[in-house]
């Protein structure tokens, strides 16, 4: 048998032997002697006091604490202001009126009846005649000085065959004779001239068949052109416009 053999066969031998022993019951021991052994209380002068030595203090290290950062404050949002837009302002219109020059006048005619009684007194008394036939009253032009006033040319006929003669009165302190506007703005006459100072007789087939005047209004309002010439006494009226001015 090899050596190699032989270790082998002692150590399978040996593990036995340990097991039958590991087996067999163990005795059990006396009562008394299961009985603790008093515990000797060790001698004051053998007690080892406890010194408690003062660890170090460990100084804390500072730890940084977390600062809040404040967290920014929200503006308020600032409230949108409409800024007014300015309101355009137009330019004013010019308003145009009568300026100064001379406006002739075509057709500014009204012809109207009129039936008259002339007393003409004689040394035997006073004699009556009757005076009939028809009048032609014309606004021929109108001439607005630089200061505004507005002279109205005006004239009176009869026609050549009436064979009669009418005798027109004096307009100084007649107030039936007056202008009004296209904005209804009155105007009376500040002066005569003429005929329509003075007076006139009328007759047919002569050179007094036609006689002549005018009448002074005063500056015209602005923006009026339209005018109505009225005559109370034969309830006609004349209206004209005065656009522009031939000079």
């Amino acid at each position: 048998m090899t050596t190699d053999k032989k270790y082998r066969v002692v150590c399978l031998l040996f593990g036995l032997a340990l097991l039958s022993a590991c087996a067999a019951p163990v005795a059990a021991l006396p009562t008394e002697a299961a009985t603790s052994a008093p515990t000797l209380a060790p001698s004051p002068s053998h007690t080892p006091s406890a010194t408690a030595t003062s660890s170090p203090t460990a100084t804390p290290t500072p730890t940084s604490s977390a600062t809040s950062t404040p967290s920014p404050t929200a503006s308020p949002t600032p409230t949108r202001t409409r800024t007014p837009r300015p309101i355009p302002t137009s330019t004013p219109v010019p308003v145009l009126g009568v300026v100064p020059g001379t406006y002739p006048m075509s057709g500014a005619c009204a012809t109207y009846h009129v039936s008259q009684v002339k007393v003409t007194e004689f040394l035997q008394g006073p004699r009556f005649e009757t005076m009939e036939g028809d009048v032609t009253w014309c606004i021929n032009s109108v001439v607005v000085a630089e200061s505004g006033d507005m002279e109205y040319k005006v004239s009176w006929s009869i026609p050549p065959d009436q064979g009669n003669h009418v005798t027109k009165l004096s307009y100084r302190n007649d107030p039936g004779m007056y202008l009004i506007d296209n904005f209804g703005n009155h105007y009376s006459f500040t002066g005569l001239t003429g005929a329509a100072l003075d007076g006139c007789t009328l007759e047919a087939n002569s050179p007094n068949a036609t006689a002549y005047g005018s009448f002074i209004f005063p500056k015209a309002q602005p923006g009026a052109t339209a005018f109505t010439f009225h005559d109370d006494d034969t309830h006609y009226a004349i209206t004209i416009n005065l656009g522009v001015p031939v000079h």
